[in-house]
């Protein structure tokens, strides 16, 4: 399965081609589709690490649902709310799944 086949196609739409868009899908590509959650965890956090919107929403969500790290809602809405200021779309749904689930 690609990137694109897994939903990753909305965020090729919302962002513009760039080196850290490439490497959010090398990533969903070659580690979280692969199974490989710590790899992508770890990798997901440097690229958020450096600002980009859309890294910071993955780590949000995998916060979330513990992907690669021990879920951790208090951590997801950090990163979340983070990845909302700098301009993620689907950062505020993912911080409603947290509000809904009624774990913060």
């Amino acid at each position: 399965m690609t990137a694109e086949q897994n939903g990753n196609i909305a965020a090729t739409h919302i962002y513009e081609d760039c080196p850290e868009l490439r490497e959010v899908d090398d990533i969903i590509e070659n580690c979280f589709l692969k199974g490989d959650f710590a790899t992508c965890f770890r990798r997901m956090m440097k690229l958020a690490l450096t600002g980009y919107p859309l890294a910071e929403c993955q780590v949000g969500w995998f916060y979330i649902h513990g992907y690669g790290a021990e879920a951790n809602p208090r951590k997801a809405r950090y990163w979340l709310k983070r990845a909302l200021k700098h301009g993620d779309p689907d950062a505020e749904e993912n911080l409603r799944e947290i509000n809904e689930t009624g774990e913060l």
